[in-house]
């Protein structure tokens, strides 16, 4: 875990961000309440994601519309990152801020699409403070697809290229603005919450011993260490090496070492590795999934 102590404030804004299906929603479902003022019209919960979402629908709107301004569909899932507000979405974000800000003392949201825009949120909430969540990629990408996303569906690669360009959009981020960001490794909710939530609150300087009985480990999985994770850990080097590097700056231990050699693989051998995957791990949850020859 990363952090940097302060001096205990009176005020907190926080801004939790990560590629999706990497544990924002389990965080947001833990800080938001009397702690934290994660706003009051957060989303319903919804296919994946049957504990709520915990994101306010207004941040979600200006998320969306600034994706689509720079061309992106408005669930985020692209290769480009550090991208820029247009000028609605930037001024509907200081006004919401403003907003937040003078409606309560700690105040905070939820939004993995956030990561793409980490600089823009930055400049716009110069006091706030960004705690960033990672989750294994071979994790995220088994999840990804067993919601059953149609975008994944069609190309199965996509899956692992998108978590690469969140999980460096965090990692770059985070490089630069040290004393602002707490990166978490999502693993470590699972094996040492009672520490994750004890330097976290410190961190924050706020009380969250309330927070502890919310987490529930049944919401959170990992793949068992197999064909899969050794194929990324084998044939994906950047991927691995963003991974490692989080953990790094996060404290926690990685679940796999990386490939000792380069190993070079065929772009056939790699669609053919992860179609097979996605249709295994989706085919009793993708509504999609009667397209699969057609879809080649």
């Amino acid at each position: 875990m990363t952090t940097t102590h302060s001096t205990r404030s009176s005020s907190c804004s926080l801004i939790v961000a990560g590629m999706h299906r990497s544990g924002t929603s389990l965080m947001g479902s833990m800080l938001a309440g009397p702690s934290i003022q994660f706003g009051d019209q957060l989303t319903d919960a919804g296919h994946g994601n049957s504990n709520g979402f915990f994101e306010d629908s207004r941040i979600c709107r200006i998320h969306e519309q600034a994706l689509e301004a720079n061309g992106i569909n408005s669930q985020g899932f692209t290769k480009c990152s550090e991208l820029t507000f247009p000028l609605p979405a930037r001024k509907q974000a200081e006004a919401d801020s403003a907003s937040r800000q003078r409606s309560s003392t700690h105040w905070g949201w939820k939004q993995p699409r956030a990561t793409l825009f980490l600089d823009e949120w930055a400049a716009i909430v110069p006091e706030a403070k960004f705690l960033l969540v990672f989750r294994q990629p071979w994790d995220v990408v088994d999840s990804l697809y067993r919601r059953g996303d149609h975008t994944f569906f069609l190309r199965p690669t996509f899956a692992l290229r998108v978590w690469e360009t969140y999980n460096n959009a965090i990692l770059h981020f985070a490089t630069r603005h040290k004393h602002r960001c707490y990166i978490i490794d999502a693993a470590q909710l699972i094996t040492s919450p009672t520490d994750v939530l004890r330097s976290l609150q410190e961190w924050l300087r706020i009380d969250l011993e309330q927070v502890a009985g919310k987490l529930k480990k049944e919401q959170f999985s990992s793949l068992a260490i197999g064909p899969r994770v050794e194929f990324i850990r084998k044939f994906e080097p950047k991927a691995m090496s963003v991974y490692l590097k989080l953990c790094q700056l996060s404290g926690s231990h990685p679940a796999v070492e990386p490939w000792a050699d380069s190993v070079v693989l065929s772009d056939e051998r790699r669609e053919a590795f992860f179609r097979e995957w996605q249709h295994s791990s989706s085919e009793k949850h993708n509504p999609w999934h009667h397209l699969q020859d057609d879809t080649t």
